[in-house]
């Protein structure tokens, strides 16, 4: 059989006791366990494969994991993995979107989110003394199924409003107040509110509203009875802020350019009988708003937002203050990039201008020798700046953000800013918004600066910022590693992307990756040597490469450039295999006597192989490997999707996968397989070839309902276990019940806990007590199980094995 071969680096041969060993003089490893380029045909010590979604027999004696009985069950989930600050659903970024002070002193926090620790609080959380508690126990009945808050406010005998976000896209927003009776429903309107503000009596609101039954728009004012509007006539477009003067005046600021029927460009002034635009910004040439006004002690007013003041300040501004008859810049403005900043609020304290929002540079922009490093949070002491943060420690988290910056045509944009609010509790400035943390420090959403540093807000576990991106578990130690794509785990940094759970935590197990590289595939080997399917980014080509762990540093596998990598698992004799390519340079290679060697001789499949596993033999010994991927054949050999290779020929698995594979698994008895949804009559969801017929298992008869909506179900990873038993990850999104997470009984599927509420599932892998799933995950359970786990789930057993 013709062979094809990729050198390895010159003084290493095999892969095994976590390096690359050298070979000895007749090519072979000098090292027990490694490698040694025997034939194809696997050895007596079959597994489940941890490189890989596949897994092989995991239940059998003298494996790892040890034996698990046939009635081994699961849960409760790990409840540890959480983050300080405040976290949520699945999908988009939790938000802190408006703060406010209690008649009792301490903070109320309103926005999108759901959890402060593992207290549930529902889009509203109070915060005393460094602690969060919950924001209301006591709803009235009204539906907390809303999805959070986008402004809260507390008037001075200790009224409370909320402006409640609708629960889908088209819902109307709610505005809740209690006057001391409990909450009750006061007006409806589409489009979100952004501030609330109690003024004798009377509660403002003021956004992008507009109430229903022809109400008032962009602002509203609700007198204990009705809403009326602005008088003399709406505003021709959003209020952002409301701050009532010490004169008795009402300052409001917004995008607007008529109020009342009279002009005032963004910013305008009741009277109390009347509006004027005596505040008014200079008029813009292209997208302006204010978004924040602010007196301090002395009485000067500040504003804040995107605009300029003249031509000479188009590389900094947003930030001004009234000299009694005009606005002037403050401390040269903020900049972003190459171009204006946005102040999103501004706070006076204690002598000083504290100002969030979208900007990278104070005191100057581009160009500007004076110009100072700022990550959207800065001080102003009326002579000169503080940065308070330079964003050389950026912190990550593993929701779906738009990130707006403020600066965008549709107005909107405004409340996806990170940088969002202020406010003071103690001695301490809280900031809030969609942000992951602060100057190195993790803290989901909201984040603490004692005057000196940053501080995380409340107690946090061992949450990911950011996710594990895959997860493999070590054949013979049971230790799981992952490949993390995230800045801290725990709350402590991480130097590098690969990490071990252990003592129950993840933590650093290996040195950072090279430069430009990039890596989403993990293997893990006898002796806990960890291998990596990477790309290197350093050109346009983006060649795959291989790294392995090797004297506490990584060192490519070959030297040769290789396909793209699609994936890679040790078998079980301990060799590596790699996988990937198109339909040009489509490969399957196995590492033998020091090379890679490609396993289909002469032939070439003519799509991309995607997806690795190992079957063992039923008399332990030997194991075929199993590929699936885009191909319809190999040389001549028709293979729809999936084939068997036993070292020396292939062979089909009936009619084939009907779809591209996306997740295979193998016992000694069945092969397991999943499909990606092409629209294929003769797709398999998730199905079990006994060898000699494929049977679909992911029906509602057997437990999987019909995906919701517009959605399939789609399974990432396979793990499979003895008696026909599987646990199956992905994006599996019932009607009903819980979802992707399942467990396959060998008759009947069930959400795993619960499920596992996650923007993706991609990758999972047995411990020696647990099942660890890795992906963009949010929380796992359902209903009163519901619970935070944060970047990475774990499901121990109930019942350990004897």
């Amino acid at each position: 059989m013709k062979m094809r071969m990729f050198s390895l680096l010159a003084a290493a041969c095999g892969v095994g006791a976590g390096v690359l060993a050298a070979c000895d003089d007749n090519g072979t490893s000098p090292h027990p366990g490694l490698d040694s380029g025997a034939p194809d045909g696997g050895g007596p010590d079959a597994r489940v494969d941890s490189g890989s979604d596949a897994g092989a027999d995991a239940d059998t004696p003298g494996k790892c994991p040890p034996s698990l009985a046939a009635s081994a069950s699961f849960g409760p989930w790990d409840t540890s993995f959480t983050l300080p600050g405040l976290t949520g659903r699945d999908g988009w970024t939790p938000s802190v979107l408006d703060m406010a002070r209690d008649v009792d002193g301490s903070l109320l926090v309103a926005g999108y989110f759901r959890w402060a620790g593992n207290l549930r609080t529902d889009g509203l959380a109070r915060w005393r003394n460094g602690v969060w508690e919950p924001g209301r126990t006591n709803w009235n009945g009204l539906d907390q199924k809303f999805s959070g808050f986008s402004a809260v406010a507390v008037g001075p005998s200790g009224e409370l409003a909320l402006a409640a976000h609708g629960k889908s896209f088209g819902d109307p927003d709610e505005i809740w107040i209690d006057r001391g009776k409990g909450l009750e429903v006061v007006g409806r309107h589409m489009g979100r509110a952004r501030r609330l503000v109690w003024i004798d009596g009377k509660l403002w609101v003021g956004g992008g509203v507009e109430f229903e039954n022809g109400g008032p728009k962009g602002l509203a004012i609700w007198d204990g009875t009705v809403w009326s509007g602005a008088k003399g006539g709406d505003p021709d477009s959003y209020v952002f802020d409301i701050v009532p003067d010490a004169k008795g005046h009402v300052l409001v600021a917004g995008e607007f350019s008529v109020m009342g029927g009279v002009a005032a460009e963004f910013i305008a002034d009741w009277d109390g009988t009347a509006w004027s635009g005596a505040y008014s910004l200079p008029k813009q040439e292209s997208v302006a708003r204010a978004l924040t006004l602010a007196r301090d002690g002395s009485g000067t007013l500040y504003a804040g937002g995107y605009f300029v003041l003249g031509e000479e300040t188009r590389a900094s501004a947003s930030l001004a203050k009234w000299d009694g008859t005009k606005w002037e810049l403050v401390g040269n403005g903020v900049a972003f990039t190459y171009a204006n900043g946005v102040v999103s609020h501004i706070l006076p304290r204690d002598g000083a201008l504290y100002v969030t929002g979208c900007f990278d540079h104070v005191n100057g922009g581009e160009g500007s020798s004076e110009r100072i490093a700022s990550a959207g949070m800065a001080k102003w002491d009326g002579k000169q700046w503080t940065s308070l943060d330079d964003g050389t420690k950026p912190v990550l988290n593993g929701w779906q953000s738009l990130n707006g910056c403020g600066y965008e045509p549709n107005p909107a944009a405004v409340w996806e800013m990170p940088r969002h609010r202020l406010a003071v509790s103690g001695a301490n400035l809280l900031v809030g918004g969609n942000i992951a943390g602060a100057g190195g420090v993790t803290s989901q959403s909201i984040v603490v600066h004692d005057g000196r540093t940053w501080k995380p807000a409340g107690a946090g576990g061992q949450g990911i910022s950011g996710s594990i991106a895959a997860v493999a578990s070590a054949p013979e130690s049971c230790t799981v590693y992952g490949l993390a794509s995230a800045s801290h785990a725990g709350g402590a940094p991480l130097s590098s992307r690969l990490v071990r759970y252990e003592g129950g935590a993840w933590k650093p197990a290996g040195p950072p990756l090279p430069a430009n590289t990039y890596c989403e595939r993990i293997a893990v080997g006898k002796g806990d040597v960890v291998a990596l399917a990477c790309e290197n980014r350093t050109g346009m080509e983006r060649p795959g490469l291989v790294l392995v762990l090797k004297d506490g540093a990584w060192s490519p596998l070959v030297t040769e450039e290789l396909p793209h990598i699609y994936d890679i698992g040790y078998a079980p004799d301990g060799s590596l295999w790699v996988a990937g390519g198109d339909a040009t340079k489509a490969f399957l290679a196995r590492s033998e006597g020091g090379k890679l060697v490609q396993q289909t001789g002469s032939s070439a499949f003519n799509g991309g192989v995607y997806r690795i596993a190992f079957a063992p033999h039923a008399n332990d010994s030997g194991y075929d490997t199993l590929v699936g991927g885009y191909f319809t054949r190999i040389g001549a050999f028709p293979a729809d999707r999936i084939a068997r290779w036993n070292g020396s020929a292939w062979s089909a698995l009936g009619e084939g996968a009907g779809g591209t594979v996306s997740a295979i698994a193998a016992t000694k008895d069945a092969v397991y397989v999943s499909t990606y949804f092409e629209d294929q009559p003769n797709r398999k969801v998730l199905a079990r070839w006994d060898g000699n017929a494929w049977t679909e298992l992911a029906t509602p008869a057997n437990g999987i309902p019909a995906p919701s909506g517009q959605s399939v179900h789609h399974v990432a990873s396979l793990l499979a276990l003895s008696g026909g038993r599987l646990v199956a990850a992905g994006s599996l999104l019932p009607e009903t019940g819980g979802r992707n997470a399942f467990y396959f009984d060998g008759t009947k599927f069930s959400a795993l806990g619960g499920g596992v509420s996650a923007t993706n599932v991609e990758s999972l892998a047995l411990g020696a007590d647990a099942v660890y799933f890795a992906g963009s995950i949010a929380e796992t359970g359902d209903g009163d199980t519901l619970r935070p786990s944060v970047g990475v789930a774990r499901i121990p057993f109930a019942v350990k094995a004897p």
